[in-house]
């Protein structure tokens, strides 16, 4: 059994996952809108698939995970308030 620290953090990563999964669709869903107004050849735009959707919409929310995870485990210890009071005191 995951200890509630484990979890916690588990629920904070796959939350930056979720989040760069619907922007992804977003963006994907404004540049098909915009594709199809330019009226471009399909010889210069890539045609959208299932497979393409899928293997695109994993890798964000991969990406997404990863960043989170670095987020959460290195940058969060650099806005954390206590170690900001620590620095500039050790500074002075």
């Amino acid at each position: 059994m995951l200890s509630y620290k484990t979890k916690r953090k588990f629920r904070k990563i796959l939350s930056f996952g979720i989040i760069w999964t619907l922007l992804g669709w977003l963006f994907l869903f404004i540049e098909q809108s915009a594709l199809i107004d330019a009226k471009t050849s399909q010889q210069e735009a890539i045609e959208v698939t299932p497979k393409i959707f899928l293997f695109a919409s994993l890798a964000v929310f991969l990406v997404g995970m990863f960043v989170g995870y670095l987020e959460l485990t290195f940058l969060n210890k650099l806005f954390n308030p206590s170690f900001l009071k620590r620095r500039s005191i050790m500074s002075l």
